[in-house]
Order: structure tokens, then sequence, then C-alpha cells
């Protein structure tokens, strides 16, 4: 493999997987680990630990799934909502909790514009994911003239919730 490291039983990156094998499990023979999850390719197919890293597999995974086998991990999408978990951590969302402010519409879909066809709800523009009152501040405990009273208690009190 040397000075050609492209032949099908060569290791370029060293991850226990030849490039044939690489090619077959659909990972990036030029990266030790393909799904960034802190397991190289050949730990997550082959189940044998690289004393070279700090997680030790505890059976075999996917080794293009970010979230297999640990789904904490920042290139993971947890909740499936679109978004990383490094990417609800800098929007100030739950990364495991697809609708952090429970306001129909997922983290992702606010952030990012984006419809989720799995919700009855479709973005028209990008919101705030941790305020339930943005984009629609009809909720029941929302506050559109800000006025101290949830719509909730505007109705209760028969006011009017927007002035």
């Amino acid at each position: 493999c040397d000075p050609d490291s492209s032949g099908s039983d060569c290791d370029p990156d060293g991850d226990g997987l030849t490039n044939a094998e690489e090619t077959a499990n659909g990972t990036n023979p030029n990266n030790a680990d393909s799904d960034s999850d802190g397991l190289t390719d050949g730990e997550e197919v082959n189940n044998v630990d690289d004393p070279n890293t700090t997680l030790i597999p505890s059976g075999t995974s996917n080794p293009t799934d970010a979230c297999d086998p640990d789904s904490s991990g920042l290139d993971c999408d947890s909740d499936g909502d679109g978004l990383t978990n490094a990417e609800e951590t800098a929007n100030g969302t739950n990364p495991n909790n697809a609708d952090s402010d429970d306001d129909g519409l997922t983290d992702g879909e606010e952030v990012n514009n984006v419809d989720d066809p799995n919700t009855t709800l479709i973005p028209t523009n990008t919101s705030n994911p941790t305020d339930a009152c943005d984009p629609d501040s009809s909720g029941s405990d929302c506050d559109p003239d800000g006025d101290g009273l949830t719509n909730a208690e505007e109705t209760a009190n028969g006011t009017n919730p927007n002035n």
C-alpha cells in the first residue's frame, strides 16, 4: 500500500477496515471515524476496541450513524427534528424534545424554515424555537399585547388578548 494506498486491501486511515470493507459499509476510507461519534469505523463494524480511542465498543453499530451507539454526540440529532445536538445547544433548545417550546413546529422547522411533513403546521419563516408564542401568538400561554395576562386569562376575564 506504499506509496499507493488506494488498493482494496489497504487501510489508509488506520481504522481496521480495508478500502473494500469501507466501500461495503459506506464509510470514508480516509476518515477513521466517518460519523464522528468517537468510535472508529473498525470498532463499530468489528466490535474490537481501538486502544487509541476513549470509547470502548459494546457491540457492533452503524459506522455511518452519528447516533449509533451513543445519541448524546454533538453530530447526532437525537430527537429527529433536523438539528444536531450541537445546534440544539447553540439555539438553547432541548436535544431530546423535537418541539422544545410545544408550539406545534419542530425546533428544526423554526430554525431552518424547512417543513417537516410529520407536523400539521408549516413554517412561513424562521422563528424562536424557545418561544411558544413565536410564530403563533394565539396559544393559551401567550400574551400578544404584553399586558401581563395570558390569552387564557384574557378569555376567562372577558378582555381582549390583543389590546
